[in-house]
């Protein structure tokens, strides 16, 4: 008996055994290098999810246009957000966000690589979003677009780029709530201590408030507490925590 299959299921088995076959490489990393993302192009969607604070006067969305890892498409975390709120980069419904990435063409069935242009939020915070909703094939490019640039690996520097594929397969997601903390449980927490409260600024400046906040509309009141430190809040460095200091 000959059996016959259709051209988009050969295909589909084909996606599923390559996506399979990164995993097992991965092997639950996070972080991913420049040369596993240049040897897996063809299997992977490269996303840049750069993003400057408001006092830098720059445009990432721009800056991608003409500085990029070919065929990357640019993930703006301030517009695939919840934009009622008047917040910046608030986590969106499960509804937009599906819709945002089929108006951006992100297949979510091929693992996907997020990163940025400078050492910063944007690459973390999509990374997280989308496992928030739960596509959990996601991945970090380690050192960002420098790290690919000192590889050896080329850049499109060209202000026309080839739209994403158009068949980009996004399927019904869900918003996990045990990934979110409210203000309010945020507060709770400080008296329970239930939950570790990690503040990730850096150490020097912010963390410990001999730097202003750069970014528009914070005050304090003569009541408030110091504007960089939320009470029980101890400065334990990255570099402190590895060496396993207390």
């Amino acid at each position: 008996m000959t059996v016959a299959f259709h051209s988009s299921v050969v295909l589909g088995f084909r996606r599923r055994a390559a996506t399979m076959a990164l995993k097992a490489d991965v092997n639950g990393r996070a972080l991913v290098s420049a040369t596993w993302v240049n040897e897996n192009r063809s299997s992977i969607g490269v996303v840049d999810s750069t993003w400057h604070l408001p006092h830098e006067n720059r445009d990432a969305a721009k800056e991608h246009q003409t500085k990029r890892i070919p065929g990357s498409i640019f993930f703006d975390i301030d517009k695939v957000a919840n934009l009622e709120t008047g917040l910046p980069h608030m986590l969106p419904s499960a509804e937009f966000f599906r819709e945002s990435l089929q108006a951006l063409r992100i297949d979510v069935k091929r693992p996907v690589v997020f990163y940025s242009a400078n050492c910063f939020v944007g690459f973390a915070r999509a990374w997280w979003t989308f496992r928030a909703f739960g596509i959990e094939d996601v991945y970090v490019l380690d050192g960002g677009i420098e790290a690919w640039i000192a590889a050896g690996f080329p850049v499109d520097a060209t202000e026309d780029r080839d739209e994403p594929d158009a068949e980009a397969e996004v399927p019904a997601v869900l918003r996990r709530e045990s990934f979110v903390r409210s203000l309010d449980d945020v507060g709770k927490n400080i008296d329970t201590q239930k939950e570790l409260l990690v503040d990730a600024r850096s150490p020097a400046g912010r963390f410990d408030v001999r730097m202003p906040e750069p970014r528009a509309g914070e005050k304090q009141s003569d009541e408030s507490i110091d504007p960089g430190l939320l009470a029980g809040i101890r400065k334990r460095s990255v570099h402190q925590s590895a060496q396993g200091s207390r």
